[in-house]
């Protein structure tokens, strides 16, 4: 039974030590809702926030009435070809942020790599990496791996992978002989690195894919057939140590049906599955599911358009999926499914901003749309926070803000439920979520 109390904690006359406090309680159904403050909200249609090629949606930060969760992270100014390709946080709330960009927000040195520290100072690392980021990963120690397109980053040991230290780029071995696009962490603290590279480290059978381990790099198998293709473009670990790999390859570990996507347990490669096209992205759901997403079509025979979730036995669609290529996805700690590309639908739903979310049971859109027609290539999940990477600029517009303070009016004085009307007069505007500024839940609809 639910109650709060209505009188008596004022006190209660002494009886020897004791003090008997007779108190009145009130049953209330949950939810229960008492006036906080009379007024009327008045809600816009749209506001506009100022992006460059990375936005955040942070419930954790509290409701902004003017921006609701959205963060432009301080819309830091870029030059270059302008793409956002990857993030990586650590545990003292750094995020780092890799890409094609050079002299971000005029830092001469802030090149392809940049750091925001928890104050929202943006800083260089080191002198930059002299060629595009397009992966990253930090370890335990808050060690940052960077993956991309670079030479000699730190001497002539330092090609296409380096690890920074926090003060300083450091040499893995003698790095890949081709482009690192991919990067994981286990749980021990084994790094994998894959790409479009021929070797790693000068050693023998590490072919589009290698672990590194005990300052020293060692083969998986036999690698990957890498090809024409991108090679490996995503790596994750499961919630039981499995390490899946996901991109454009084929015969992993010599394996002829571990094409665009394969498995390594312990020892050995594996199949997960027939796919007709990359797999270009790949995650892990808080329940140990993992998440595929790219352009395939077709998974064992089956029509599955660009995003499906493996069981570790089937693999099963999202609804009617993607109406075209993925690019990123991220899973938040509640099990929300994000995911970044060129596709305009999901499920059937409009998509303006390339970005969707997976509920468990449906597809909806973000109260955003970024600016131009931008494709997502970078995204983070950092708790319930997603952090996006993309290559546009200029007005995002946010949908639905209240444009004083969130109150809900209510203008009785006993408590009560509230009835919520929700209208508009302007023609063509969707309703996409109405959500507890507190609790941070949020009931998504999508509809005009």
């Amino acid at each position: 039974l639910r109650a709060f109390v209505e009188s008596g904690d004022e006190g209660g006359p002494m009886q020897g030590f004791y003090e008997r406090i007779p108190l009145m309680l009130m049953a209330a159904d949950d939810p229960y809702w008492e006036e906080l403050i009379e007024q009327t909200p008045t809600t816009n249609t749209s506001m506009t926030l100022a992006v460059e090629q990375m936005v955040a949606y942070r419930p954790s930060s509290g409701w902004n009435t003017t921006t609701g969760y959205w963060d432009a992270l301080g819309a830091p100014e870029l030059g270059g070809s302008n793409i956002v390709y990857c993030f990586a946080k650590d545990k003292h709330g750094n995020l780092y942020v890799g890409g094609d960009f050079i002299n971000l927000n005029n830092i001469a040195a802030a090149d392809y790599i940049a750091k925001r520290d928890k104050d929202g100072v943006w800083s260089a690392l080191g002198t930059g990496t002299g060629g595009p980021v397009y992966a990253m990963a930090v370890d335990v120690n808050n060690n940052l791996y960077v993956g991309g397109e670079f030479l000699d980053l730190t001497d002539a040991n330092g090609d296409y992978i380096s690890m920074w230290n926090g003060s300083a780029f450091a040499s893995l071995g003698t790095g890949a002989t081709g482009i690192v696009r991919a990067l994981a962490i286990d749980m021990n603290g084994v790094v994998y690195a894959g790409g479009k590279f021929s070797g790693m480290g000068g050693v023998a059978n590490t072919a589009g894919i290698a672990k590194w381990s005990g300052g020293a790099w060692s083969a998986m198998g036999t690698g990957v057939t890498v090809g024409a293709g991108l090679g490996v473009t995503s790596i994750c670990v499961d919630l039981s140590g499995n390490i899946y790999i996901g991109g454009a390859f084929e015969n992993a570990g010599g394996v002829a049906a571990a094409d665009y996507i394969a498995k390594w347990s312990a020892s050995a490669w594996s199949s997960v599955g027939v796919f007709n096209l990359t797999v270009r992205t790949l995650s892990v759901s808080p329940d140990g599911n993992v998440l595929a997403a790219g352009a395939f079509t077709v998974i064992n025979g089956i029509s599955i358009a660009r995003i499906a979730r493996y069981t570790g036995a089937s693999w099963f669609p999202l609804g009617t999926g993607l109406n075209d290529y993925c690019y990123s996805s991220a899973i938040t700690k509640s099990g929300l499914i994000y995911v970044g590309g060129i596709f305009t639908s999901a499920g059937g739903v409009t998509i303006t901003d390339r970005v969707a979310v997976w509920n468990s049971t449906s597809w909806s859109a973000l109260p955003i749309d970024l600016p131009g027609s931008p494709a997502v290539w970078a995204m983070l999940a950092d708790g319930d926070d997603i952090y996006l990477g993309f290559d546009t600029e200029g007005s995002a517009t946010i949908y639905g803000l209240n444009a004083v303070t969130g109150y809900i009016n209510n203008p009785g004085t006993a408590p009560c439920y509230p009835v919520i009307t929700i209208a508009c007069t302007v023609a063509a505007v969707t309703l996409q979520e109405v959500a507890n500024a507190t609790t941070h839940q949020t009931l998504r609809f999508n509809r005009a």
